[in-house]
C-alpha cells in the first residue's frame, strides 16, 4: 500500500473539511443535530478550534509518517530524484527527519493558536492610531480581561460540581 499517497489523500480531506466545509456547515440548521452530538467530541479533541484540529492532524500524520518510515514500510529516498544534484547529499541526511518535521510544524501551529491574545483586526492597527482606536482597544483590552475571569469563575464552579461539591 502507497502510505504516503493515502496520508496525502487525508491531509487533503482533512484541508478541506478545516478550510471549508466545516465553516460553511457549522451554523446550517441542517447540520445542527450533527454538531449537537459531536460538539463534546470537538471540545475534549481540538476546543472546537479548526486551527488545533489542523495542527493536530499534522502531528498524527507525521507521528504515522515517522513510525512507519522507521520500520520500513515508507521508503523516502526515490523524493530525492526530484532535487538538484548539488543538493542531494545534505537532502538525504536531512529526508528521513521529514515526517517528524511535520509532525513539529503541527506542534508549532497549535502552540501558536494557543498563544493567541487579540483578534487579527487588533493586531494589525498601526502603532500610532487615532485615540478613539487607542481607546476602543482599551475598552477591548478590559472586557477581554473580564471575559477570562468569569470564564474561569464558570469552570471552576463546574469543576467543583461535578467533583461532587469537594474541592
Amino acid at each position: 500500500m502507497n502510505w504516503l499517497l493515502v496520508a496525502g489523500i487525508f491531509l487533503g480531506l482533512m484541508a478541506l473539511y478545516v478550510v471549508f466545509v466545516r465553516p460553511v456547515i457549522r451554523d446550517e440548521p441542517w447540520a445542527k443535530p450533527f454538531f449537537d452530538k459531536v460538539e463534546p467530541i470537538e471540545i475534549r479533541l481540538f476546543k472546537k478550534s479548526e486551527t488545533i484540529l489542523w495542527a493536530r492532524t499534522l502531528q498524527a500524520v507525521g507521528f504515522l509518517l515517522t513510525v512507519l518510515t522507521y520500520i520500513g514500510q515508507i521508503d523516502l529516498t526515490p523524493l530525492l530524484a526530484m532535487l538538484p544534484e548539488e543538493h542531494r547529499a545534505i537532502a538525504g541526511t536531512l529526508l528521513p527527519l521529514t515526517p517528524m518535521m511535520l509532525s513539529f510544524l503541527g506542534r508549532v501551529d497549535e502552540s501558536l493558536r494557543k498563544d493567541v491574545s487579540k483578534p487579527l483586526a487588533v493586531v494589525e492597527l498601526p502603532n500610532d492610531m487615532p485615540p478613539k482606536v487607542k481607546a476602543a482597544v482599551q475598552e477591548f483590552e478590559v472586557a477581554k480581561a473580564d471575559v477570562k475571569a468569569a470564564v474561569a469563575v464558570a469552570t471552576a464552579s463546574d469543576e467543583r460540581e461535578a467533583a461532587g461539591g469537594k474541592v
